[in-house]
């Protein structure tokens, strides 16, 4: 029993052995290239390889719905009647005055 409470004192020595500033940077190295390594990987997940390209096909899906184009058309001819009107009552003659 003592030659085993020894043994045990002795691996627990062993094991206490404190850190090296160098041993700390190399842990911190390898634990920051790992999780640099699991960020991109999910953010490839999650947005695919090419970002542009995601944001271009997400635009194109939305921009082929019918109640899309409909806002957009609804929200662009009311800016152009209120643009209309307020040309019109500085001016009168301001659709005259615009050349081809």
């Amino acid at each position: 029993m003592n030659s085993e409470k020894l043994l045990r004192f002795k691996i627990r020595s062993i094991i206490k052995e404190e850190l090296t500033k160098s041993d700390k940077k190399e842990i911190e190295r390898i634990a920051r290239k790992q999780a640099k390594k699991i960020a991109e990987d999910q953010i490839e997940k999650a947005i695919g390889k090419d970002f542009s390209k995601s944001v271009k096909a997400e635009i194109e899906k939305v921009l082929k719905d019918s109640a899309t184009k409909d806002e957009i058309a609804s929200i662009t001819k009311s800016i152009l009647i209120k643009m209309y009107r307020n040309l019109s009552l500085q001016d009168k003659h301001v659709i005259q005055k615009i050349r081809p």
